[in-house]
C-alpha cells in the first residue's frame, strides 16, 4: 500500500499492471496501488547503467548491498557523507524531481 501523501504526478505504481498517476485531484483508494519495488532491471529502464556494484546516471549514483538500494550523497561544504535508502521506483522518482529537477524517464 502507498499512502498518498507520497504519490506526485508521474508516480508509478501497480494495480493490476503498472499504471502512471495522472492526476491527484481527487482522493486516491489507496489500497489498489502497491509500490513498484526496485531492482537492476528497474533501475535500468530509468536510463541507470551499472558501474562495478552501483548503477550511474550522470552525476546520480545508486548502490546495492545485500538487495537493497541506496542513493549515496557528499556534501562537500560541509564534509558530511550520507545515503537513503530507497525501495520503491516511486521513491527514487521524487528523489530525482527533488535533486535535479527533472521527471526521472522511465521505460516500463
Amino acid at each position: 500500500m502507498i499512502l498518498t501523501n507520497e504519490l506526485r504526478i508521474g508516480n508509478w505504481v501497480l494495480s493490476d499492471r503498472p499504471i502512471q498517476i495522472k492526476s491527484l485531484t481527487y482522493q486516491l483508494p489507496e489500497l489498489l496501488y502497491i509500490p513498484i519495488r526496485l531492482t537492476p532491471e528497474i533501475l535500468e529502464r530509468c536510463g541507470f547503467e551499472p558501474f562495478n556494484a552501483d548503477y550511474r546516471k550522470g552525476n546520480f549514483k545508486i548502490y546495492s548491498g545485500h538487495h537493497e538500494f541506496f542513493f549515496w550523497y557528499n556534501d562537500f561544504e560541509e564534509n558530511e557523507t550520507g545515503e537513503v535508502k530507497l525501495n520503491y521506483l516511486h521513491q527514487l522518482q521524487n528523489l530525482y524531481f527533488t535533486l535535479t529537477g527533472n521527471e526521472l524517464e522511465i521505460n516500463l
